[in-house]
């Protein structure tokens, strides 16, 4: 029994941090997309 608490912990906090990364991830290409579309519309202005 204490080996199935250990794995589900074990399971949560993988699953967790899996979340944080692909959130990073999502963050980043955002940030990376809207900064190249501002980008465009400087040189669009020019």
């Amino acid at each position: 029994m204490v080996k199935f608490k250990i794995m589900l912990i074990i399971a949560i906090i993988s699953v967790l941090s899996n979340i944080f990364i692909l959130y990073n991830w999502i963050d980043s290409s955002i940030s990376l997309t809207y900064s190249k579309q501002s980008f465009e519309d400087c040189s669009n202005d020019l």
